[in-house]
């Protein structure tokens, strides 16, 4: 508050500081609160920095990561692969703010019971991490877990798609009872996913 009354609303650092506290309230839980300061505070920095600024697409990668929170994973989807063409264009697909965006976007297809479409996802990540672009090494640790992961989980699916395969002395399965494998699969691992990354 102090920054914001001495440089202004729409100063940079003041900006930084306001994702930083959106940042902490949705750590806390307060994720309502979290989006409308996140939101605000992205308006503010398309007037000043411009809609293609890598703090502005910081900020809205970090928005994404509150939608999935918030079970919006359909609109966090959007708004990331909005926020990757930007990165692509301006920068490259192995910025940091793509990388970033990457992840949540894996995160968003994760909760989608899309494991496959994930993986591809956070490996885009975790090769623009890898260039030695991003000093933060846990940030490529995570994505390396994460992928580990998703192929046993994407092993494990096939596994159970292979099991559910008619033998000569059961009966034929329907594709919804396949997909209800996945799904219970799925929901059971969401929970370990929000501690991942």
């Amino acid at each position: 508050e102090a920054q914001q009354q001495f440089f202004g609303s729409e100063y940079d650092q003041t900006l930084v500081t306001e994702r930083s506290l959106a940042l902490a309230l949705r750590d806390l839980g307060r994720i309502f609160e979290s989006e409308e300061l996140l939101r605000e505070t992205i308006k503010r920095c398309t007037k000043v920095l411009g809609m293609k600024h890598r703090i502005n697409l910081d900020m809205e990668a970090n928005l994404t990561e509150i939608f999935n929170l918030q079970g919006r994973f359909t609109e966090a989807e959007e708004l990331t692969m909005e926020v990757l063409k930007i990165c692509e264009d301006v920068y490259d697909s192995e910025h940091v703010t793509a990388c970033l965006s990457a992840v949540v976007l894996s995160r968003s297809y994760y909760f989608q019971g899309r494991v496959e479409a994930a993986l591809l996802s956070v490996a885009k990540a975790f090769q623009g991490y890898t260039r030695d672009r991003c000093p933060d090494r846990e940030l490529t640790k995570g994505c390396e877990r994460r992928m580990t992961e998703l192929n046993q989980e994407m092993d494990h699916l096939r596994k159970s798609q292979n099991d559910c395969l008619p033998s000569t002395n059961s009966p034929v399965q329907t594709p919804s009872e396949f997909s209800g494998l996945a799904d219970s699969h799925l929901r059971g691992s969401r929970n370990e996913f929000l501690e991942v990354l």
